[in-house]
């Protein structure tokens, strides 16, 4: 979360969500989305931020519509034009941890879980809960991040003037464009770059992906045995379902099978990927 607007820049959900690689490529989803790039960025000394810098300048140097390369002839950025450091918390975004409210209850359900040992954090357990409910969390923390920075309730004061200074310039941006002393911190983004920037290959795997991708296959076809999709799930299609305890069936029945499949020794052999393991916060 941003301190200075007080927007929610990204929401993730998973393990290890301030490494490099995990920031980085968040941030570009997020320029994708917005299909713009700010002319300045403000982060705090740390390992975590390097992957950012290198591409925000890249981004920078080429400018809009130009395409990058290395060999580019175009004179490097001054520092103080694409980056300002800060030491501490001056700012900057805060990890969200359990307090979104689409969270909250997911917390209290997989306590209860856990509590009746239906979860007991082994490794089989790990892979149905992420089979069954990780897509479902993403949609809900999707779509309360952009009900929440969309809404029209920030706080203004008593001329009806918002008090947070990102939104009072955003809420009378054509009329502080009229003004010289205005300077516009948003600029346009090269989409070839950004693009290839996207394309380009990381040592982790994609952000949200935290099972092997054959044990990920497998889930997925054991799931539509069941008839059930985890992306868009049909309650009424579900026996008994309960909405205090949602799809619980279905991961109990997914777990009985990856247990069966595990004491088999059957192929594939299921397991979380290496960055969940190395995590050791995995819910």
């Amino acid at each position: 979360m941003d301190s200075y607007s007080g927007f929610i820049l990204w929401a993730m959900v998973g393990v290890n969500a301030c490494s490099p690689n995990n920031l980085r490529q968040q941030y570009l989803e997020k320029l994708e989305t917005m299909f713009r790039q700010p002319r300045v960025i403000q982060l705090e000394m740390s390992d975590a931020a390097s992957n950012i810098v290198d591409a925000h300048y890249k981004l920078r140097r080429a400018g809009p519509g130009v395409e990058y390369r290395v060999e580019s002839k175009q004179p490097p950025l001054d520092f103080q034009d694409f980056l300002w450091y800060t030491l501490g918390d001056l700012g900057g975004y805060h990890p969200l941890d359990w307090c979104l409210p689409p969270l909250a209850f997911w917390e209290q359900y997989f306590s209860q879980l856990e509590q009746e040992n239906s979860f007991t954090g082994s490794d089989i357990d790990k892979i149905a809960l992420l089979a069954v409910y990780e897509p479902m969390i993403h949609s809900e923390i999707g779509n309360y991040v952009s009900s929440r920075n969309s809404r029209d309730d920030w706080e203004k004061n008593e001329d009806g003037e918002y008090t947070q200074p990102w939104m009072a310039y955003y809420g009378s941006r054509e009329r502080l464009r009229n003004h010289s002393h205005v300077r516009d911190y948003e600029l346009q983004i090269d989409p070839i770059l950004l693009e290839s920037l996207q394309d380009a290959p990381t040592p982790n795997r994609p952000v949200y992906e935290y099972l092997e991708p054959s044990t990920l296959e497998w889930c997925k076809g054991k799931l539509q045995c069941l008839n059930f999709d985890p992306i868009h799930p049909d309650s009424s299609a579900c026996e008994n379902f309960d909405i205090k305890r949602p799809y619980r069936n279905i991961y109990l029945r997914l777990r009985r099978q990856i247990q069966a499949h595990h004491q088999a020794g059957a192929l594939p052999r299921l397991s979380l990927s290496v960055e969940a393991l190395d995590s050791g916060n995995l819910y």
